[in-house]
């Protein structure tokens, strides 16, 4: 075989290699030392290693095999050699075999006593049209030359980069390194750039709707050259350069899916150190080329090294591409925009006029679609529908967690275990236990029989502050009596709200106290799984809520209970114990009637809605028991009432009980001519003596009776201020009503 330019014939001559071809197959076959089907597998092999071979030259050397083998066919067979292992001393060392070992694809070795062969395997060199021929001192593999590139040599098919660019790429191909630049791919809004990285990379592993895993690749479906790669939960994306071809234009394809084109076939050459062998070209150390558009190469030293400029990704199908006259890199035909409702938007550009319609524009064409929301929507228990910001739909989210104290105390989890503890001591009644946000601990004080208890006062720790909550409304923070409302900017909130205390912290955290014994704790979603004491541990199982402090998981209210106790024993009202108390109902008719005459409102028609959702008899007991262990002129029934009503009101059921219950008598009294009930009342009255010297009062406000606009207090009664007499008025310092 010639060059096309013909300066030169550069290939071995065929007849040399046929005759080298025909003397080993000749002389493999008369020494015996094969059969006959080793013989033509051998000597077919050495035929198929001629890769220069015209085609018909091939077919004329199997034939000569063909013919030699008949010839030889009826030898006797005990004329060949019997196979014999051969033995050896030196384990591990390699041992030479005259006629074996001189092949150089065949390396022996001594193991264990005995001679082991191996044979080496070659890589596949399709595609490569530089195999060197390796002249007279001949190796066992064939090899495609390699590359030459600043001072190092590296193998054909290697890539590498530059460590101080790491956009810079490098591949080495049958002699030719192509240098090239990566291009990146963001496929998000805000990405993070890494150190020593060319590429920033998106948060998340998402892409047409599908997640992947660490550790996985994949190409975009209109552009198979990119390549994005999931590494610790963050996507990279990076478009690569092909690699420049060692071959004529007729030996180049394309695999259907592929991203870059490849070789076909094989090719022999001599290697020329000082000149560049290049799709049957041969270029002199020095001289520069264009193999193909936006392409510049230059042959050094025996290596062709190009520098090919990297297109951009193109996100649009093949379809939507062009090319303009002179252009390197292809781009996608340019788009229409959209007007809509007077308003222009870009090709792919999507928004919503309203919530619950969503809108595309597509190439001038505007495609709206309108969402519609299931009317079978259901949530499990824990769950409730609710409508989140810019949402058309409500969706299912997690209910805040409540604990909830009340009466002789009676205690309903976060996860919503009713239980009975009669502690008389103080305890932890919730706790962040993982986080350390947040600790709520209380104090239990004793009823009448010294059997049945009450929360007397509950303190929040939360940071670096310390809220007390104490009898009649009463707040400290860090041990000082403070005014209502009190705000920490960013950090807490106390404040009344009618006959009770609402806490809020940021964090999450709610609390309400109405300043006797009733109690309800509110916790974020957020802290599901955290928290441990009295209030459970809030992991949306029941069936552990009584997890004490030592792990255990206790069968009674009592003996949970008391595992959550803090302090020394000195603390406790009584010494703490276990025993099963006796209700004083047991023991007194008439209050076992009178108990149930007042809680039996949890059974009238206002909750008969809220009944079929929550079950009241738990509710019922423990009122019943409050009961019958209550102080004179006191409404013990009241506690577990609101209870009950609090949590119909969190399922959604409103309901006005104070007016069908006793309490209505103890929280609204009756008010004299010209005023009104009010929940938050002045606690400092404006009579005729002090109304023209009454400032804001600084004393915490109380439920009672107001009088309307324009009128005072005098008498036990409201007067218009001009009725007032024409006294010298004085101001009142004690706040009640001194006529």
């Amino acid at each position: 075989m010639r060059l096309e330019n013909g300066s030169r014939n550069y290939f071995k001559d065929d007849q040399i290699e046929f005759h080298r071809f025909v003397g080993g197959c000749l002389l493999l076959w008369f020494s015996g030392k094969t059969t006959c089907g080793g013989f033509f597998r051998v000597c077919n092999m050495f035929l198929l290693d001629l890769a220069g071979l015209r085609q018909h030259d091939r077919r004329h050397y199997r034939l000569i095999l063909l013919i030699t083998m008949a010839i030889h066919i009826g030898k006797p067979s005990n004329s060949q050699l019997a196979g014999t292992v051969s033995k050896c001393n030196k384990e591990g060392e390699p041992v030479n075999i005259p006629g074996i070992t001189d092949d150089p694809c065949i390396s022996c070795v001594c193991r264990k006593g005995q001679v082991e062969c191996e044979k080496t395997k070659c890589k596949a060199l399709e595609g490569c049209h530089a195999i060197l021929f390796d002249g007279p001192s001949r190796k066992c593999c064939d090899t495609c030359k390699g590359c030459w590139y600043n001072g190092s040599n590296y193998d054909s098919t290697s890539t590498w980069s530059n460590p101080t660019q790491p956009c810079e790429e490098f591949s080495c191909r049958a002699g030719v390194v192509t240098k090239s630049k990566k291009k990146c791919y963001v496929p998000c809004k805000h990405p993070t750039m890494q150190r020593g990285r060319c590429c920033p990379s998106c948060t998340g592993c998402f892409y047409s709707g599908k997640e992947y895993k660490d550790g996985d690749e994949f190409s975009l479906t209109t552009d198979p050259c990119v390549k994005c790669t999931c590494e610790k939960g963050n996507m990279t994306c990076v478009r690569h350069t092909c690699a420049v071809l060692n071959c004529p234009k007729e030996s180049v394809h394309k695999p259907e899916g592929e991203c870059c084109p490849q070789c076909k076939g094989m090719r022999r050459i001599f290697d020329l150190p000082t000149s560049c062998y290049f799709a049957k070209r041969v270029f002199s150390n020095g001289s520069t080329f264009q193999p193909e558009k936006c392409t510049e190469c230059m042959c050094l030293e025996g290596t062709s090294v190009c520098d090919k400029i990297t297109c951009p990704p193109i996100d649009c199908a093949p379809d939507d591409r062009i090319e303009e006259p002179g252009a390197c890199c292809q781009k996608c035909k340019p788009k229409r925009n959209c007007i809509f409702q007077g308003q222009g938007y870009k090709h792919h550009e999507e928004w919503r006029p309203s919530i619950c319609t969503h809108c595309t524009c597509d190439d001038g064409v505007t495609y709206c679609q309108r969402e519609r929301c299931s009317n079978a929507l259901w949530c499990p228990q824990g769950y409730k529908l609710k409508f989140e910001p810019g949402s058309c739909c409500p969706k299912c989210t997690e209910h805040d967690a409540v604990c909830t104290v009340f009466g002789d105390p009676h205690y309903r989890t976060f996860d919503g275990k009713m239980y009975n503890f009669q502690g008389s001591c103080k305890y932890l009644l919730a706790k962040d236990c993982k986080g350390r946000e947040f600790t709520i601990k209380v104090r239990n004080g004793v009823r009448l029989s010294s059997g049945f208890a009450w929360t007397q006062m509950l303190v929040i720790l939360l940071g670096k502050s310390r809220i007390s909550f104490l009898q009649n409304l009463v707040v400290k923070i860090d041990r000082k009596r403070v005014v209502l409302p009190h705000v920490v900017p960013g950090h807490f909130s106390v404040r009344r709200d009618g006959h009770s205390v609402t806490f809020k912290s940021d964090v999450g955290l709610k609390v309400v106290w109405d300043g006797d014994s009733f109690l309800e704790v509110t916790a974020s979603s957020r802290f599901k799984n955290r928290l441990c004491g009295l209030c459970g541990n809030y992991n949306g199982q029941e069936a552990d809520d009584l997890t004490g402090k030592d792990k255990r998981v206790y069968l009674h209210g009592e003996e949970f209970g008391h595992s959550w106790r803090i302090g020394s024993k000195k603390a406790c009202k009584v010494k703490p114990m276990l025993r099963r108390l006796r209700s004083p109902c047991d023991k007194d008719f008439h209050a076992k009637i009178r108990a149930n005459r007042h809680c039996n409102v949890l059974y009238s028609r206002i909750f008969a809605k809220c009944r079929k959702e929550i079950k009241v008899h738990p509710y019922i007991t423990s009122c019943v028991t409050d009961m019958c262990d209550c102080p004179a002129g006191r409404q013990c029934s009241c506690e577990s009432i609101r209870a009950y009503a609090h949590e119909c009101a969190r399922a959604e059921f409103e309901i006005d009980w104070e007016k069908d219950s006793a309490c209505t008598s103890l929280e609204k009294p009756s008010c004299p001519k010209g005023a009104v009930f009010s929940k938050c009342a002045p606690a400092c009255h404006v009579t005729c003596k002090n109304y023209t010297k009454v400032k804001k009062c600084s004393k915490l406000c109380v439920a009672g009776c107001v009088c309307k606009k324009g009128r005072v207090f005098h008498k036990n009664r409201c007067i218009p201020i001009g009725k007032c007499s024409r006294k010298k008025p004085v101001s009142s310092k004690t706040g009640t009503d001194p006529s």
